[in-house]
């Protein structure tokens, strides 16, 4: 009986080492997502700053170029046509830039939805392991128990 319930409590600390081992990969996953999540938010951030410097540059250049136009004609004509080809570069920057921060929002939203999938079957999980060592220990405890009938029967003969 004493050897019984040394290899029950055996088994019993395998499976609790087992559960441990497997809630430790799965919480070493949740921080890796929650690590790319931040380094695509610190990506969105920066992009979003970016699209502000170059929208107050774009105002700037604006600027600029209403008051050439108060200069003369000469001046207008040549100012014109580097300021609109500079204008037009920053606007394909800013629309690259506006195209990476709907590729970055869209990858941060696909990150949250995984996240909050991966927690919701990590605690399903959990819960499922935790109701099958549940029923781990009570067969357990029904074997020691069957088992200490069968040595009172044997005490007896």
């Amino acid at each position: 009986s004493k050897n019984f319930d040394e290899q029950a409590k055996r088994i019993e600390d395998l499976h609790s080492e087992r559960l441990n081992s497997r809630e430790d990969e799965f919480r070493k996953k949740v921080d890796e997502l929650e690590q790319q999540c931040k380094s695509f938010l610190e990506d969105l951030d920066s992009s979003q700053e970016q699209c502000r410097k170059l929208a107050g540059t774009k105002i700037d250049l604006l600027g600029e170029l209403a008051q050439v136009r108060t200069d003369s004609n000469q001046i207008l004509s040549e100012t014109m046509a580097n300021y609109e080809s500079v204008l037009a570069q920053r606007s394909q920057e800013i629309s690259s830039l506006s195209h990476q921060l709907e590729e970055l929002e869209k990858e941060r939203r696909r990150c949250e939805e995984e996240s909050e999938a991966f927690h919701k079957d990590y605690s399903q999980r959990l819960q499922e392991k935790d109701r099958e060592l549940a029923d781990e220990r009570a067969q357990v405890k029904s074997l020691a128990g069957d088992m200490a009938v069968q040595a009172q029967k044997v005490n007896e003969l």
